[in-house]
């Protein structure tokens, strides 16, 4: 007769293997023996609980040997930075456009809020924080001044419907990116300050 494992048994084998294959190999002898133990656990949820409970500290042992957070860091500046760049030559475009009739307020606003985020990839970079956060703060009154704008201050903005649209387009796509690079900014930030500190000295 043919025994079937429990589909919660089969997930913590899996687990407990990709837990054995992500941990540094310093810890090679400790996953060996909490795979052993995973086959004398009865339950068959204890086991799943086991096995993910061994996958979280083989990552985070893996994380705190090789220090990932630069290359994360690096990421994060590299996107704002490029996204910076593209946002300055809009606004340069802007000017000479037939189509998008901007006012010398909105690009003026663009070209401000770009070197914001110029400054915030430096200071991320730096791990300046306070300068980080800094230029995410003025980067938001610079996108928020541009809806303010173009929601009351018709005498501000010439009326077309385009330029209007288009302009609601540009405070929208800000608001999602300054939110990512908030939320980025975040957890690099806990991820130098907290979280490495405690996993070197788990170690």
């Amino acid at each position: 007769m043919t025994t079937h494992k429990h589909p919660f048994r089969s997930a913590a084998y899996l687990i407990m293997r990709i837990a054995q294959y992500t941990i540094p190999q310093d810890n090679k002898q400790w996953i060996t023996a909490m795979g052993n133990e995973l086959s004398h656990i009865d339950k068959d949820f204890e086991a799943l609980t086991f096995s993910i409970g061994c996958l979280r500290s083989a990552l985070h042992r893996k994380l705190a040997v090789e220090n990932l957070e630069p290359l994360g860091r690096w990421f994060v500046v590299t996107c704002i930075f490029i996204w910076a760049v593209l946002k300055v030559y809009l606004a340069g475009k802007a000017t000479s456009s037939t189509i998008i009739d901007f006012t010398v307020w909105q690009i003026m606003l663009l070209f401000g809020s770009s070197f914001a985020y110029i400054g915030a990839a430096f200071f991320l970079f730096a791990r300046k924080w306070r300068g980080l956060a800094g230029s995410l703060l003025l980067a938001f009154i610079l996108n928020s001044a541009h809806f303010f704008f173009i929601t009351f201050g018709q005498p501000l903005f010439v009326e077309h419907n385009t330029t209007a649209i288009f302009s609601l387009a540009v405070i929208s796509e800000e608001s999602f990116i300054l939110t990512l690079t908030v939320v980025g900014a975040i957890g690099l930030w806990a991820w130098s300050n907290i979280f490495n500190n405690k996993q070197r000295r788990a170690l």
